[in-house]
């Protein structure tokens, strides 16, 4: 019963966080960026990565730490190499605002599965009651869906205490 029940857990939550997830894509804002301006921040974190100091962080355009650029970073290759996005560079991206729509899609899935996956683990810690309760917070599901390290910083402290 606690499989199937984690399964229809993680379905209800990712589909109450996937349902956002074009809301303020550059195409929409008409600029690089969406409607929460920290989005953007991780794009620039990720594009000063270089080869010398791969996955370090590279300057201080992040105050809360960069342990969700590495996931994000790793989907965005992911993505490239299934052929979904492909990288030309900030000016091509301002003229092509449909193109940055698939990076922030890509960035907010790595954020919709975590949260989503932190119901289940609710679940496994708390009971039925406690992940229903966060299955359905409204903030923690715009925090699930918007490219920020918060859902990913649930998960882990979640599974931390699992």
């Amino acid at each position: 019963m606690s499989i199937r029940t984690s399964i229809l857990l993680f379905f209800l939550a990712f589909l109450l966080r996937v349902s956002p997830l074009n809301w303020g894509l550059p195409s929409e804002t008409g600029r690089l960026a969406t409607y929460h301006p920290d989005e953007a921040i991780t794009f620039h974190a990720i594009s000063k990565w270089g080869k010398e100091n791969p996955f370090l962080h590279p300057d201080r355009t992040i105050l809360w730490g960069g342990g969700h650029l590495i996931p994000t970073a790793l989907a965005l290759k992911a993505s490239e190499f299934l052929g979904y996005i492909s990288f030309h560079g900030r000016e091509f991206l301002e003229d092509n605002l449909k193109e940055a729509d698939k990076l922030y899609r890509v960035g907010r899935m790595v954020e919709i599965l975590a949260g989503s996956l932190s119901v289940v683990v609710m679940f496994l810690i708390g009971g039925l009651y406690p992940a229903l309760f966060l299955c359905f917070a409204q903030v923690h599901i715009i925090n699930s869906f918007l490219l920020r390290p918060d859902s990913l910083m649930v998960l882990f402290c979640l599974l931390s205490w699992w």
